[in-house]
């Protein structure tokens, strides 16, 4: 079973990341922002994949699963 909270962490990553050479002189509401912005984007990612498999033609089963790791993705990067 993949640990959906590791896939979870690194899609934020991936967008926190390159935010990271700015936080020099940001306070503390900033660079939370800055971390929501990370997080809603890895979330439009997220949501997006879940849209595009729920029209593909896959045998069911295989779209059912893959469908419920990705939701299984949005709810853990709902909790970072």
């Amino acid at each position: 079973m993949e640990d959906y909270k590791k896939i979870a962490t690194e899609l934020y990553s991936y967008f926190h990341t390159p935010l990271i050479k700015y936080r020099d002189g940001l306070n503390i509401l900033e660079l939370q922002k800055m971390q929501e912005c990370a997080k809603e984007c890895a979330l439009v990612l997220v949501n997006s994949h879940i849209e595009e498999l729920s029209k593909m033609k896959l045998i069911f089963s295989d779209r059912e699963l893959h469908l419920k790791k990705w939701e299984s993705v949005k709810e853990e990067l709902q909790k970072l």
